[in-house]
């Protein structure tokens, strides 16, 4: 059985949870957060949204993620205005 080591693979972590826009890179992983659809629900929004629908600075949408054969990953994010 041969074991795979870190240098072998590229680890991409992705997250939706805190409905925020980011992306960072540390220990030579990638973090993506990638916002909300729900954002519409947010409907006027509040004080601290940026616009109709956004949560604080992330307005509502969705991602795409290419995957490549050489470990690359591409983010893309999608905004969905209301």
């Amino acid at each position: 059985m041969r074991i795979a080591h870190l240098t072998d693979k590229k680890i991409t972590c992705l997250s939706g949870h805190i409905h925020l826009l980011d992306a960072a890179e540390y220990n030579g992983v990638n973090y993506y957060c990638n916002g909300s659809l729900s954002g519409f629900w947010w409907e006027e929004g509040d004080k601290q949204s940026a616009g109709k629908g956004y949560y604080r600075e992330t307005p509502p949408g969705d991602a795409i993620l290419d995957l490549y054969e050489d470990g690359q990953v591409e983010n893309k994010y999608i905004e969905h205005h209301c």
